[in-house]
């Protein structure tokens, strides 16, 4: 598997000196970090206590250490990037948790990881790889059986990619614009079941990544602007948000979410979208 990004971009990225102090609840999560912590213990109070947990991809994870609080998970993480598990470890160790951190690419993973995990989560992984079946058929291989497997991917095809391509068209490039409907069909083809996907959060254009424009460029002034005033705009959203309902659209929606479950038998590649993904269509169009 190619990565779009490459394990240079990943190093530099992680790198920076841009850690944070692990979540200790919920509290200390932001508005759209709150929607995820709520997604990941619903699914995690439907397992018995200690579930296994893996996260794909968990450079600097706040997640690791916040599910091993939170919901008493037992976590791994894997990433190939050094710098980044250096950080995921520092995080865990912060939060005086127990969690293992393998600095190991997730494709050619050592074999005790492979099936022995009830919930795999990737965030921002899988759309750096051109072949999004065969990335999520490897990610579904650490799963046990009835295992779930959550995917999230920043909304490319929304507001979010406009601004990224707009701002940082080099960024861009290494994603694959994904919607739900591109989701959900890579995780049928993979054999996964009881598949649901959807956009997730109203709004977040803090996902815009400026990383590696020129800073000597006037120009980089002007981005950075321009992002802070969509980043005010999507938490003057989040404040209407905790009063009323904001459904997340495809527009302005900053994550698409796709979840499924190891070792029921895939629909035939001629069924065509899984029915929620055509339940969520009509929803998103019902709605406006």
């Amino acid at each position: 598997m190619i990565d779009r990004a490459g394990r240079e971009y990943w190093d530099g990225l992680w790198g920076t000196d841009d850690t944070r102090d692990p979540p200790r609840d919920r509290a200390d999560l932001d508005h759209v970090e709150q929607q995820f912590g709520r997604l990941f213990e619903d699914m995690l109070a439907r397992r018995l206590q200690h579930a296994r947990v893996l996260e794909i991809g968990c450079a600097r994870s706040i997640w690791l250490p916040y599910l091993a609080l939170i919901c008493s998970a037992s976590v791994t993480g894997i990433d190939y990037s050094e710098a980044g598990c250096h950080q995921a470890r520092a995080l865990l160790a912060q939060a005086r948790v127990e969690g293992e951190i393998v600095c190991a690419d997730a494709f050619a993973p050592p074999p005790e990881l492979v099936g022995a995990f009830d919930l795999v989560f990737s965030f921002g992984v899988v759309e750096h790889f051109s072949d999004t079946t065969a990335a999520v058929a490897a990610f579904a291989r650490f799963l046990r059986p009835g295992g779930t497997l959550v995917t999230i991917v920043p909304n490319m095809r929304g507001g979010v990619g406009l601004a990224q391509r707009l701002l940082n068209p080099n960024v861009f490039a290494i994603h694959v614009p994904l919607g739900p409907a591109d989701l959900a069909q890579a995780y049928a083809r993979a054999g996964l079941a009881g598949v649901h996907a959807r956009h997730f959060a109203a709004s977040n254009f803090g996902v815009v990544n400026l990383y590696g424009v020129d800073k000597e460029q006037w120009t980089t002034r002007i981005k950075e602007v321009v992002r802070k005033i969509l980043v005010k705009f999507s938490v003057a959203l989040w404040a209407v948000e905790r009063r009323v309902a904001v459904p997340a659209t495809r527009a302005f929606a900053g994550y698409v979410v796709c979840t499924g479950d190891r070792d029921v038998a895939p629909p035939p590649e001629s069924s065509g979208e899984p029915p929620d993904i055509v339940r969520d269509r009509v929803a998103r169009r019902s709605s406006g």
